[in-house]
C-alpha cells in the first residue's frame, strides 16, 4: 500500500477481521484506533501532563502489542484523554507556528500556514456539521473540551456514545503524524452508516498524507467509497505459534461473491446511482436528501442506466441479493422512470440550486437586511442574461425535443416494423416554437419557467445571480444551499417534491 491508500477489510462476525487488526499492528509502525475502546470520559478536563502522556502511551502501546490486546484493555480509562491530549497538542503546534511567522513579521507566511494547516477543531466542527450533528467542540485556555449544542454548552464528557465515538475518530486521526498507517477497528460501531460514511470520506480526503485499512461488516462504506480496495476476509486459523488468514483481494464490492454477501448483509439496502462525480452538486444534495440510502456517482446518464441495469438484472438472477437499486438523472429529453431510473421534474440539478424559493433561504440565511432588494437585483441580472442568450438557450431545447422525440418513436422488439422505419422531425418549426416559448417567458418576467426549463448551467447566469445575492461566486451559494437543506425539514421535503416520485416510491417500498 501507498500513502493515500484505503483498503476496508471486510467480513462477517469470527472471520478474524480484528485478529488481522492486531498483527498489523505489532508488525508495522501503525496507529490502531478501535470502536471496541472505552469511549466515555470521567471528566472532560485534560489533566495530564506531557511526561505522563509520553508514559501512558508506552504503557498502553505495549499492552497493544500483545496477542491479548484483542479481548483485554486495562488502559481503555486512559485511550480518551490520550486522543484528546493528541487533538490539543495539534492545535497548539498550529498555533505556535502561526505565532512564530507573526513574530518574525512574516505575515504572508503565516497566512499561508494557517490556510494550508487547518484548525483541526475546527475540522471536527465541519465534520459535525457535514453529519448533520448541530455540535460545536471547543478547547478552553486550561485544556478543558467543551461541546455546544443550540447555545447550551457542556463538558465533552456528556455527549452521546455515538457523538463521543465521532468525536475521538476524528481526533485521533487529524492528530497522527504525516505518513501514518491508521488501522480503524469498526467505525460504525457507535454510528449509523449514514453518519459514518461521509465521515470516513472526509477524513480520507483530509489526511490522504496517511494510508487507511478499515475493518468492518458494513459493505455499503467500500461502495460510498470507490477508489479504495477491499481485502475479503474469509475465515481465520489459530494455531499455537501462528495464526493464517483466508484472504482475497478484490477492487470493487461488484467482485464479492453472493455467500459472503448474505453472510455480511442484514437488511435490505438501497442504492441511487447519480450523475457526476463524488465532488458533483447531485452527490451532494441527494446525500441530504436521502441519508439512509447510499449515493454513488456514475458519470454520465448511460452510466446510470446501466448501473441500476446490472444490479436489478442481478437480482433477477439470485446475483445479488437484498439491494434496490434507483438512478436520478436530468431531465434532458428521456423518458421519465425507466427501468428504475427517474428523471427530473426540472431541467437539472442546477434548476433546484437556484429556484427562488433556495435564493430566499440563502439570502435570509446572509442577513436579514436588504433580502428583497437583494432577490430583486438578482433576478433583474438572470434575465438580462437570460435574455441576451436566449437564442442559444432555444436551440439547446430544440436539441432535447428532438431527442425525445426520436427516442419515443424508436422500435422495441415486438414494435419492429416489417419494412422501414421513418422519423420526421420539423426542425425549422421546432425551432421557431422554441424561439417563441423563451421570448414569451422573458416578456412575462418569469424567471421560474425559465430555470426550470433550460439549462441554465451553461450560462453565467448563476454567477450573478450568486454575487448579487451577496456571496462570492456560485461555489458559495451551493454550499450555502446544503447547509439551509440540513437544518430546514420544509426545504428537504420541497426538493422531494421535485424528484419525478422517487421518494415516496422508496418509503413505499420500505414498508
Amino acid at each position: 500500500m501507498s500513502v493515500g491508500d484505503v483498503l476496508f477489510v471486510l467480513g462477517a462476525n469470527g472471520t478474524g477481521k480484528s485478529g488481522l487488526m492486531q498483527y498489523l499492528y505489532s508488525h508495522y509502525e501503525a496507529q490502531w484506533i478501535s470502536a471496541h475502546r472505552q469511549n466515555w470520559m470521567q471528566s472532560h478536563q485534560l489533566d495530564i501532563s506531557p511526561h505522563s502522556k509520553f508514559n501512558q502511551e508506552q504503557q498502553v502501546r505495549q499492552q497493544d502489542l500483545s496477542p491479548r490486546a484483542r479481548w483485554l484493555d486495562r488502559y481503555s480509562h486512559l485511550r480518551p484523554q490520550l486522543s484528546l491530549m493528541n487533538l490539543v497538542q495539534k492545535k497548539t503546534e498550529r498555533m505556535m507556528e502561526i505565532t512564530r511567522l507573526t513574530d518574525i513579521d512574516d505575515q504572508k507566511a503565516a497566512s499561508t500556514f494557517a490556510k494550508r494547516e487547518k484548525d483541526p477543531v475546527a475540522i471536527i466542527n465541519e465534520i459535525f456539521d457535514h453529519a448533520n450533528l448541530p455540535i460545536s467542540i471547543s478547547i478552553t485556555k486550561d485544556s478543558a473540551v467543551q461541546a455546544t449544542q443550540r447555545g447550551n454548552t457542556y463538558g465533552a464528557s456528556e455527549l452521546s456514545d455515538g457523538e463521543r465515538n465521532l468525536l475521538l475518530l476524528a481526533a485521533d486521526v487529524l492528530a497522527a503524524p504525516e505518513g501514518s498507517m491508521l488501522l480503524i477497528d469498526e467505525p460504525e460501531r457507535h454510528l449509523h452508516r449514514s453518519i459514518i460514511s461521509p465521515v470516513l470520506s472526509e477524513l480520507f480526503s483530509r489526511r490522504s498524507d496517511c494510508t487507511f485499512i478499515i475493518a468492518t461488516h458494513e459493505i455499503m462504506l467500500p461502495i460510498d467509497n470507490p477508489s479504495s480496495r477491499i481485502l475479503l476476509a474469509r475465515k481465520c486459523m489459530y494455531h499455537q505459534e501462528k495464526t493464517e488468514w483466508d484472504v482475497d483481494l478484490v477492487n470493487s464490492a461488484s467482485e464479492i461473491d453472493d455467500g459472503v454477501k448474505r453472510d455480511i448483509l442484514g437488511s435490505l439496502r438501497t442504492v441511487i446511482f447519480v450523475e457526476g462525480t463524488e465532488e458533483s452538486l447531485d452527490h451532494a444534495l441527494y446525500s441530504l436528501i436521502f441519508p439512509s440510502v447510499s449515493i454513488i456517482p456514475k458519470g454520465t446518464r448511460k452510466d446510470v442506466e446501466n448501473s441500476v441495469r446490472a444490479i436489478r438484472g442481478a437480482q433477477e438472477s439470485q446475483e445479488l441479493l437484498r439491494t434496490d437499486a434507483y438512478g436520478i438523472v436530468d431531465d434532458d429529453g428521456h423518458p421519465s422512470n425507466t427501468d428504475g431510473v427517474y428523471s427530473l421534474d426540472v431541467c437539472s440539478i442546477e434548476s433546484i440550486y437556484f429556484d427562488t424559493y433556495f435564493q430566499k433561504l440563502v439570502a435570509e440565511k446572509i442577513s436579514k437586511e436588504t433580502v428583497q432588494d437583494r432577490l430583486d437585483s438578482a433576478r433583474r441580472s438572470a434575465m438580462e442574461i437570460f435574455e441576451r442568450e436566449a437564442p442559444v438557450l432555444a436551440k439547446m431545447n430544440t436539441v432535447r425535443r428532438m431527442r425525445e422525440k426520436i427516442l419515443t418513436h424508436l422500435p422495441t422488439f415486438s414494435s419492429l416494423p416489417g419494412d422501414e422505419l421513418r422519423i420526421v422531425i420539423d426542425s425549422g418549426s421546432m425551432i421557431t416554437e422554441d424561439n417563441t416559448i423563451i421570448a414569451d417567458y422573458i416578456e412575462r418576467d418569469d424567471y421560474d419557467g425559465i430555470i426550470r426549463n433550460y439549462p441554465i448551467h451553461k450560462t453565467s447566469a448563476l454567477d450573478h445571480i450568486s454575487k448579487k445575492i451577496g456571496l462570492d461566486g456560485r461555489k458559495f451559494y451551493k454550499d450555502a444551499v446544503l447547509d439551509v437543506l440540513k437544518y430546514n425539514g420544509d426545504a428537504r421535503a420541497y426538493v422531494e417534491s421535485l424528484l419525478g416520485g422517487l421518494p415516496s416510491r422508496i418509503r413505499e417500498e420500505a414498508r
